[in-house]
């Protein structure tokens, strides 16, 4: 195995490289970049084989990624104060409604006993 296979992991093939060939869709294994999708020559760093140069990142980096998730993260504790206040808003209507429920049942029943 060489160093290179090392570092991959193939899955699919994307769109072809410079050398015509379908680039695969691999998955880094490096600490800096593990579990990154990226797209690159199967002869890519190879210097037994004549690859080219073609390397396209999939992935976002992780800090974009940390700051992808952290703005769903605030979007999502946005809608969920909003669905809060909601579900408090229903609860008190609902409450009201059955207090007045409450006070016709009564004059209901207490004006059929008379």
């Amino acid at each position: 195995m060489s160093s290179s296979s090392s570092h991959f992991n193939s899955i699919f093939e994307g769109p072809p490289c410079k050398c015509g060939i379908p680039a695969p869709i691999r998955t880094s294994k490096t600490e800096a970049n593990r579990g990154r999708r990226f797209l690159g020559c199967i002869n890519y760093k190879q210097p037994s084989r004549s690859g080219c140069d073609f390397f396209f990142w999939i992935d976002p980096e992780r800090d974009t990624q940390k700051e992808l998730l952290e703005a769903d993260n605030n979007d999502m504790r946005r809608k969920i104060s909003i669905l809060t206040k909601e579900v408090e808003e229903i609860t008190r209507e609902n409450e009201v409604l059955r207090k007045k429920n409450e006070k016709l049942t009564k004059r209901l029943w207490g004006s059929s006993s008379v």
